[in-house]
């Protein structure tokens, strides 16, 4: 029962999600970089690496420019509709 629950919530959750990826898809496709997406490796379970798919809100080749991997306040390597999405949490 629970499985099936989680099934349900998570399609309504991605259906309501929708309208505003798009819309953020077709901001970042326009904006100055011209790419949507941005993978990330993560360690999961047990070790295993997975990728995790994110909105792009830097700059490209970010990590050889500035402070590296370290994001600091105000950073100029974040593109500036990626800070909205960063504020809000979309990324």
């Amino acid at each position: 029962m629970k499985r099936i629950f989680d099934i349900i919530v998570s399609v309504v959750i991605i259906i309501l999600f929708l309208p505003i990826g798009f819309i953020v898809t077709l901001i970042l496709l326009f904006s100055d970089e011209g790419e949507v997406f941005y993978q990330q490796p993560r360690i999961g379970l047990k070790g295993h690496t997975f990728g995790l798919i994110k909105f792009v809100t830097m700059v490209k080749n970010s990590p050889n420019l500035g402070a590296g991997d370290i994001t600091l306040k105000d950073d100029p390597r974040v593109l500036p509709f990626g800070k909205i999405l960063r504020k809000t949490k979309i990324n």
